[in-house]
Protein backbone atom coordinates (compact mmCIF):
# COMPACT_ATOMS: atom_id res chain seq x y z
CA UNK A 1 0.00 0.00 0.00
CA UNK A 2 1.47 3.08 -1.28
CA UNK A 3 -0.03 5.38 1.68
CA UNK A 4 1.35 3.14 4.47
CA UNK A 5 4.98 3.56 2.34
CA UNK A 6 4.29 7.17 2.42
CA UNK A 7 3.96 7.23 6.29
CA UNK A 8 7.05 5.36 7.20
CA UNK A 9 8.95 7.66 5.18
CA UNK A 10 7.62 10.38 7.10
CA UNK A 11 8.27 9.38 10.60
CA UNK A 12 11.61 9.94 11.10
CA UNK A 13 11.54 13.19 10.04
CA UNK A 14 8.91 14.11 13.20
CA UNK A 15 10.48 16.19 15.85
CA UNK A 16 7.80 16.04 18.70
CA UNK A 17 5.58 13.71 20.42
CA UNK A 18 2.75 16.43 19.25
CA UNK A 19 3.86 15.94 15.53
CA UNK A 20 3.33 12.00 15.86
CA UNK A 21 0.09 12.70 17.73
CA UNK A 22 -1.03 14.91 14.18
CA UNK A 23 0.38 12.26 11.89
CA UNK A 24 -1.65 9.59 13.85
CA UNK A 25 -4.96 12.14 14.06
CA UNK A 26 -4.87 12.57 10.10
CA UNK A 27 -4.25 8.95 9.72
CA UNK A 28 -7.20 8.16 12.02
CA UNK A 29 -9.83 10.80 10.46
CA UNK A 30 -8.95 9.76 7.22
CA UNK A 31 -9.64 6.06 7.60
CA UNK A 32 -12.63 7.03 9.44
CA UNK A 33 -13.89 9.15 6.76
CA UNK A 34 -13.13 6.05 4.25
CA UNK A 35 -15.51 3.55 6.72
CA UNK A 36 -18.11 6.12 7.62
CA UNK A 37 -18.51 7.88 3.97
CA UNK A 38 -16.43 6.51 1.46
CA UNK A 39 -17.93 8.91 -1.47
CA UNK A 40 -17.04 11.87 0.62
CA UNK A 41 -13.38 12.62 -0.76
CA UNK A 42 -13.63 16.27 0.39
CA UNK A 43 -14.96 15.08 4.14
CA UNK A 44 -11.62 12.74 4.20
CA UNK A 45 -9.28 15.61 2.71
CA UNK A 46 -10.58 18.12 5.42
CA UNK A 47 -10.75 15.53 8.54
CA UNK A 48 -7.02 14.64 7.62
CA UNK A 49 -5.79 17.98 7.44
CA UNK A 50 -6.70 18.46 10.81
CA UNK A 51 -4.35 16.03 11.86
CA UNK A 52 -1.73 18.15 9.75
CA UNK A 53 -2.60 20.88 11.72
CA UNK A 54 -1.02 19.10 14.52
CA UNK A 55 2.27 18.67 12.71
CA UNK A 56 2.35 22.37 11.42
CA UNK A 57 2.01 23.49 15.06
CA UNK A 58 4.50 20.87 16.71
CA UNK A 59 7.14 22.30 14.04
CA UNK A 60 7.02 25.64 16.57
CA UNK A 61 8.39 23.79 19.09
CA UNK A 62 11.51 22.82 17.33
CA UNK A 63 12.31 26.18 16.63
CA UNK A 64 11.26 28.15 19.72
CA UNK A 65 15.33 28.20 20.91
CA UNK A 66 15.59 30.58 17.85
CA UNK A 67 12.56 33.10 18.93
CA UNK A 68 13.79 36.30 21.66
CA UNK A 69 12.54 35.11 24.99
CA UNK A 70 10.35 37.59 25.34
CA UNK A 71 8.64 37.18 22.07
CA UNK A 72 7.95 33.46 22.94
CA UNK A 73 4.66 33.89 25.22
CA UNK A 74 2.94 36.30 22.77
CA UNK A 75 3.88 34.33 19.48
CA UNK A 76 3.03 30.81 21.00
CA UNK A 77 -0.74 32.20 22.39
CA UNK A 78 -1.14 33.65 18.84
CA UNK A 79 -0.36 30.17 17.51
CA UNK A 80 -1.88 28.69 19.36
CA UNK A 81 -5.68 30.99 19.00
CA UNK A 82 -4.45 30.29 15.08
CA UNK A 83 -4.34 26.95 15.66
CA UNK A 84 -7.73 26.69 17.22
CA UNK A 85 -9.90 28.36 14.86
CA UNK A 86 -8.82 26.45 11.93
CA UNK A 87 -9.26 23.11 13.97
CA UNK A 88 -12.77 24.26 14.55
CA UNK A 89 -13.34 25.53 11.14
CA UNK A 90 -12.22 22.01 9.69
CA UNK A 91 -14.31 20.13 11.79
CA UNK A 92 -17.53 22.34 10.89
CA UNK A 93 -16.25 21.90 7.06
CA UNK A 94 -16.11 18.06 7.89
CA UNK A 95 -19.57 17.98 8.83
CA UNK A 96 -20.84 19.82 6.41
CA UNK A 97 -19.04 17.33 3.24
CA UNK A 98 -20.55 14.30 5.84
CA UNK A 99 -24.26 16.45 5.69
CA UNK A 100 -24.33 16.71 1.99
CA UNK A 101 -23.36 13.08 1.42
CA UNK A 102 -26.42 11.62 3.97
CA UNK A 103 -28.95 14.42 2.51
CA UNK A 104 -28.02 13.23 -1.41
CA UNK A 105 -27.12 9.59 -1.27
CA UNK A 106 -26.06 7.95 -4.41
CA UNK A 107 -28.52 6.48 -7.08
CA UNK A 108 -28.55 2.81 -6.75
CA UNK A 109 -31.08 3.34 -9.58
CA UNK A 110 -28.32 3.03 -12.43
CA UNK A 111 -26.37 0.06 -11.30
CA UNK A 112 -30.10 -1.88 -10.57
CA UNK A 113 -31.12 -0.73 -14.62
CA UNK A 114 -27.17 -2.30 -15.75
CA UNK A 115 -27.95 -5.24 -13.95
CA UNK A 116 -31.39 -5.71 -15.31
CA UNK A 117 -30.83 -4.71 -18.79
CA UNK A 118 -27.92 -7.45 -18.96
CA UNK A 119 -30.53 -9.91 -18.98
CA UNK A 120 -33.73 -10.38 -21.50
CA UNK A 121 -37.39 -10.68 -20.53
CA UNK A 122 -37.49 -14.01 -21.19
CA UNK A 123 -34.14 -14.85 -18.74
CA UNK A 124 -31.58 -15.04 -21.86
CA UNK A 125 -28.52 -12.98 -22.47
CA UNK A 126 -29.03 -9.70 -24.51
CA UNK A 127 -28.97 -9.60 -28.18
CA UNK A 128 -26.70 -7.34 -30.16
CA UNK A 129 -29.66 -5.45 -30.78
CA UNK A 130 -30.15 -4.82 -27.56
CA UNK A 131 -27.29 -1.58 -27.47
CA UNK A 132 -28.58 -0.13 -30.59
CA UNK A 133 -30.40 3.36 -30.48
CA UNK A 134 -33.97 3.12 -32.00
CA UNK A 135 -35.01 6.02 -33.77
CA UNK A 136 -38.09 7.44 -32.35
CA UNK A 137 -41.56 6.75 -32.89
CA UNK A 138 -42.45 8.95 -35.77
CA UNK A 139 -46.31 7.51 -36.14
CA UNK A 140 -48.87 10.27 -37.42
CA UNK A 141 -50.68 11.15 -34.65
CA UNK A 142 -54.66 10.07 -34.85
CA UNK A 143 -56.66 12.57 -36.27
CA UNK A 144 -59.21 11.85 -33.72
CA UNK A 145 -56.79 13.58 -31.32
CA UNK A 146 -57.85 17.77 -30.84
CA UNK A 147 -55.49 20.02 -31.52
CA UNK A 148 -54.59 22.83 -29.21
CA UNK A 149 -55.68 25.90 -30.93
CA UNK A 150 -54.10 29.50 -29.69
CA UNK A 151 -56.98 31.71 -28.03
CA UNK A 152 -57.28 34.66 -30.35
CA UNK A 153 -56.07 37.84 -29.00
CA UNK A 154 -58.41 40.17 -26.84
CA UNK A 155 -59.38 43.52 -28.90
CA UNK A 156 -60.94 46.44 -27.47
CA UNK A 157 -64.54 47.10 -28.57
CA UNK A 158 -66.64 50.00 -28.01
CA UNK A 159 -69.81 48.17 -28.44
CA UNK A 160 -70.98 44.53 -27.02
CA UNK A 161 -71.12 41.57 -29.38
CA UNK A 162 -74.74 42.53 -30.13
CA UNK A 163 -74.07 45.98 -31.50
CA UNK A 164 -74.82 47.96 -28.61
CA UNK A 165 -72.71 50.59 -27.36
CA UNK A 166 -71.40 50.62 -24.04
CA UNK A 167 -72.59 53.92 -22.74
CA UNK A 168 -74.73 55.02 -19.60
CA UNK A 169 -76.42 58.29 -19.26
CA UNK A 170 -77.31 60.09 -15.75
CA UNK A 171 -79.08 63.32 -14.19
CA UNK A 172 -78.20 64.85 -11.55
CA UNK A 173 -78.37 68.10 -9.33
CA UNK A 174 -75.52 70.09 -9.69
CA UNK A 175 -75.42 71.10 -6.32
CA UNK A 176 -75.82 67.52 -5.04
CA UNK A 177 -79.09 68.24 -3.44
CA UNK A 178 -77.86 71.43 -1.32
CA UNK A 179 -75.28 69.47 0.86
CA UNK A 180 -71.33 70.25 0.62
CA UNK A 181 -69.19 67.81 0.87
CA UNK A 182 -69.13 64.09 -1.06
CA UNK A 183 -72.09 62.31 -1.97
CA UNK A 184 -72.24 58.92 -2.60
CA UNK A 185 -75.72 58.14 -4.25
CA UNK A 186 -74.52 54.24 -4.71
CA UNK A 187 -71.71 52.33 -5.46
CA UNK A 188 -70.94 53.75 -9.17
CA UNK A 189 -72.15 57.15 -8.58
CA UNK A 190 -71.16 60.15 -6.90
CA UNK A 191 -71.49 63.94 -6.58
CA UNK A 192 -69.52 66.57 -4.03
CA UNK A 193 -69.74 70.58 -4.12
CA UNK A 194 -67.26 72.69 -2.10
CA UNK A 195 -67.19 76.17 -1.51
CA UNK A 196 -64.71 77.75 -3.01
CA UNK A 197 -65.87 80.73 -3.58
CA UNK A 198 -64.86 81.98 -6.63
CA UNK A 199 -65.31 85.38 -8.01
CA UNK A 200 -66.00 85.90 -12.10
CA UNK A 201 -65.74 88.23 -14.28
CA UNK A 202 -69.13 90.72 -14.06
CA UNK A 203 -71.02 88.28 -11.32
CA UNK A 204 -70.48 89.90 -7.74
CA UNK A 205 -71.53 86.44 -6.20
CA UNK A 206 -68.98 83.82 -5.99
CA UNK A 207 -69.35 80.75 -7.54
CA UNK A 208 -68.82 77.07 -5.82
CA UNK A 209 -66.79 74.06 -7.83
CA UNK A 210 -69.08 70.82 -7.97
CA UNK A 211 -68.03 67.85 -9.60
CA UNK A 212 -70.11 64.37 -10.62
CA UNK A 213 -68.44 60.69 -11.43
CA UNK A 214 -69.97 57.46 -12.78
CA UNK A 215 -67.96 53.97 -12.68
CA UNK A 216 -67.67 52.41 -15.59
CA UNK A 217 -67.71 48.27 -15.09
CA UNK A 218 -64.43 46.56 -14.07
CA UNK A 219 -62.03 46.43 -16.42
CA UNK A 220 -63.58 49.30 -18.86
CA UNK A 221 -61.67 51.73 -20.42
CA UNK A 222 -63.69 55.20 -20.45
CA UNK A 223 -62.96 57.17 -23.80
CA UNK A 224 -65.85 59.91 -23.87
CA UNK A 225 -67.33 62.14 -21.09
CA UNK A 226 -70.08 64.79 -22.53
CA UNK A 227 -71.44 66.93 -19.92
CA UNK A 228 -74.73 68.63 -20.52
CA UNK A 229 -76.27 71.62 -18.26
CA UNK A 230 -79.85 71.89 -17.86
CA UNK A 231 -80.28 74.56 -15.10
CA UNK A 232 -79.28 78.64 -14.76
CA UNK A 233 -76.12 79.95 -12.86
CA UNK A 234 -73.42 77.06 -14.27
CA UNK A 235 -70.59 77.81 -15.87
CA UNK A 236 -67.65 75.66 -16.95
CA UNK A 237 -69.02 72.82 -17.42
CA UNK A 238 -66.10 70.11 -18.98
CA UNK A 239 -66.12 66.45 -18.64
CA UNK A 240 -62.66 63.97 -17.73
CA UNK A 241 -62.06 60.69 -17.91
CA UNK A 242 -59.45 58.38 -16.50
CA UNK A 243 -59.31 54.52 -16.42
CA UNK A 244 -62.49 53.36 -16.18
CA UNK A 245 -64.26 56.53 -14.57
CA UNK A 246 -65.58 59.68 -16.49
CA UNK A 247 -66.10 63.01 -14.62
CA UNK A 248 -67.85 66.15 -14.95
CA UNK A 249 -67.36 69.59 -13.10
CA UNK A 250 -67.94 73.14 -12.93
CA UNK A 251 -68.88 76.44 -11.33
CA UNK A 252 -72.27 76.62 -9.96
CA UNK A 253 -73.83 79.97 -8.44
CA UNK A 254 -77.11 79.42 -6.53
CA UNK A 255 -78.26 77.37 -9.28
CA UNK A 256 -80.14 73.99 -8.43
CA UNK A 257 -80.29 72.86 -12.04
CA UNK A 258 -79.21 69.19 -12.44
CA UNK A 259 -76.55 68.19 -14.79
CA UNK A 260 -77.16 65.12 -17.84
CA UNK A 261 -73.98 63.37 -17.76
CA UNK A 262 -73.18 60.43 -20.37
CA UNK A 263 -70.10 58.24 -20.44
CA UNK A 264 -68.87 55.92 -23.45
CA UNK A 265 -66.74 53.31 -22.64
CA UNK A 266 -64.87 49.77 -24.15
CA UNK A 267 -64.26 46.34 -23.30
CA UNK A 268 -61.68 44.10 -23.69
CA UNK A 269 -63.02 41.03 -25.34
Amino acid sequence: MEWFTSIVEVLPKLRSKLQLSGLIVAVAAIIAMREVVPQAVNAQISAGAVGVLFIVFGQVFSSLKDIPEQDRTKLLTSLFITFCVFVVALVIVTGVFVSRVSDNPPDKSKSSNSSSSSKSRDGNPPSKDDGVIKPPDTKTPDSSTPALVAAPAQTWHAEDKDGRPYMVSWQFPANCNGKYGLLRVDDTHRCDIEPTRINEPNDNTPFDTWSLWIDAPQGALVYDVTCEPRGQNIIKTRGIYQGQTGMCTGEINGGIGPILMTIKWKQLW
